[in-house]
């Protein structure tokens, strides 16, 4: 009993207050069972040692911390077996904190005609006009470095016409409105405004090939 004492900070001047617990979504399954076990035994020495050796009526708080716990007191509930009325959730929102970040989301529709296959061909160069020239970096997953090679020519298609992108989107006329200035220079459609780069895909597909034969 003296060594459980030492390990959890309990001795004659004192005994933990608090029970502090990270990421507590990952006690699940049989760990999560036997962190639960452990929590139950710890909690009852506290009180056994905060009654018998301070003569006070004390039960350790459990303070959780998680951005990622959907249902928390259902979960929290079970893992340290009281009531999901006991547990109280504490979300911290600051206003100015919202205001100020410079992360959003764009969602788009493609036109009808482009169909889902070929709607990046489409999309890429919209959202790219959209951001400012220095945040305009876009990732594309694609399954082939064929896939990649044909993207990359379709896209460099698209927008090095007046017609298309700069027409269908009256670019240069909603510049600073909706675009970026970046993508038109007096006026006139900057047919470079993006930079296509598949140069590393290959290189990575054949060095994971390479892994992969060498397993």
């Amino acid at each position: 009993m003296n060594s459980y004492k030492k390990v959890f900070g309990i001795d004659s001047r004192g005994f933990p207050l608090l029970i502090v617990m990270d990421e507590p979504h990952l006690y699940s399954g049989v760990f999560g069972a036997n962190v639960s076990l452990l929590i139950r035994d710890l909690r009852k020495l506290i009180t056994t040692v905060a009654k018998g050796n301070f003569n006070v009526e004390y039960t350790p708080l459990i303070l959780v911390t998680s951005a990622t716990m959907p249902n928390a007191e259902v979960f929290l509930s079970k893992l340290f077996v009281t009531e999901p009325s006991k547990i109280k959730i504490v979300q911290l929102v600051q206003q100015a904190q919202l205001q100020l970040s410079s992360k959003g989301l764009i969602t788009l529709l493609p036109r009808a005609k482009w169909g889902l296959r070929n709607a990046s061909i489409e999309l890429i160069p919209i959202v790219a006009a959209l951001l400012p020239k220095d945040k305009r970096k876009i990732l594309v997953f694609v399954d082939s470095v064929e896939r990649a090679e044909r993207l990359v020519y379709q896209i460099k298609d698209y927008i090095s016409r007046d017609s298309g992108f700069w027409s269908e989107y009256h670019v240069c006329e909603n510049v600073g409105s909706i675009f970026d200035p970046s993508v038109c220079i007096n006026g006139r459609p900057y047919y470079n405004f993006i930079e296509l780069d598949h140069s590393q895909l290959r290189f990575r597909l054949m060095s994971e090939m390479r892994r992969l034969g060498s397993l």
